[in-house]
């Protein structure tokens, strides 16, 4: 009689965790499905590639760390490793050429982030 309890309330945990995993599959398809629409509906108004996720990376990474060089500036040092960290970035993204010659393409702070070092 035991054995046969344990086993109901087995079943009973299994039917309960396989219901949690039939709903959690059924919101994930909703939301594939409602991300894909939003993409068709703005990829014709898209800068990058919505097929390439790294193609922003050339112009968006190097203004990021500009900014947080100049946070980190204006906030003091506090966190001397972490404005090591985010100073090396800056300085590595603004001696990539292919970096350079897309902001100079783009006009963006290029010139500004020079003019500080």
């Amino acid at each position: 009689m035991l054995k046969a309890k344990k086993c109901e309330i087995q079943i009973k945990r299994m039917n309960t965790e396989k219901h949690g995993m039939w709903k959690e599959g059924i919101d994930r398809v909703r939301e594939i499905v409602e991300w894909t629409d939003i993409m068709l509906k703005f990829k014709p108004d898209l800068e990058f590639s919505a097929d390439n996720p790294e193609e922003h990376m050339a112009k968006s990474y190097p203004l990021r760390f500009a900014r947080q060089k100049e946070l980190a500036e204006r906030a003091g040092m506090g966190d001397m490793n972490g404005y090591i960290n985010i100073a090396g970035l800056a300085q590595t993204a603004f001696n990539n050429p292919k970096t350079l010659a897309l902001m100079k393409k783009e006009n963006t702070m290029i010139n500004q982030f020079n003019k500080e070092e």
